[in-house]
């Protein structure tokens, strides 16, 4: 497994939005396995729903992606907007789990929860998460 020896910066800048991921402490350790066809599932369903609604069409409900992998999900639980700031497109939730997807990589493979929050202003907008179902 390629693990970096030095962990993503918290918060983490999302590139091409205006958000970053703020995440928790990591949870409890995942099956590698697992882990990558989650998001590669994930990854199919978000890319199908993006050309159904746009890339930049607003993502304004909250969404969970069962992975049907051994009870893993990934979801987004995005907030009311707060005046002045850009809703979340689906583009802007794709790259939240691509940020999932290098977390894993570099840090580990664990349930993770993380706060979507403006880059400047530090404005929460969501809250995200992928791991188990029972913990």
């Amino acid at each position: 497994m390629l693990q970096s020896t030095k962990p993503l910066p918290n918060p983490y800048p999302m590139p091409d939005t205006p958000y970053s991921l703020a995440f928790s402490a990591p949870g409890p350790t995942l099956p590698r396995r697992n882990v990558v066809a989650c998001i590669f599932t994930v990854r199919l369903k978000m890319k199908a729903d993006m050309r159904t609604h746009g890339e930049l069409g607003p993502f304004l409900a909250p969404r969970e992606c069962p992975c049907e992998v051994e009870s893993l999900v990934f979801g987004i639980a995005p907030f009311a907007v707060p005046v002045g700031a850009r809703p979340m497109t689906w583009n802007d939730a794709y790259e939240v789990l691509d940020a999932f997807s290098r977390k894993m990589l570099y840090e580990g493979y664990h349930g993770w929860w993380a706060r979507v929050q403006e880059t400047h202003g530090g404005r929460v907008v969501a809250r995200t998460s992928i791991g188990s179902r029972e913990n």
